[in-house]
């Protein structure tokens, strides 16, 4: 399975009813087009170690939600605040909370 948008997002654009952002590849941009008019997406940050290294270089992945990196806080910002269908989870700060 490719993590390049470019390489499943044509086939699924439109058709998802849930889609589970673990990775933030593209600002979840990607995730947000394969929905359905009523699917809704959750993001999810703290599981990309996997990526971390393949991605390093790449300006549009985030590594979860870092204050100091702009295109990590407006893709938490999207998720959170603009996009109506989607659902903004941090695992880091739900385990430091529990």
């Amino acid at each position: 399975f490719s993590t390049n948008p470019k390489k499943w997002l044509p086939s699924l654009e439109g058709k998802m009813d849930v889609v589970i952002d673990n990775l933030c590849v593209d600002g979840y941009d990607s995730s947000y087009r394969a929905l359905t008019p009523d699917g809704i997406l959750v993001c999810n940050t703290g599981n990309h170690s996997a990526l971390q290294l393949q991605h390093q270089d790449d300006p549009a992945f985030c590594l979860g939600f870092d204050e100091n990196d702009l295109n990590s806080w407006w893709s938490g910002v999207k998720a959170k605040y603009v996009w109506n269908r989607a659902v903004f989870y941090d695992m880091n700060e739900s385990y430091e909370r529990n």
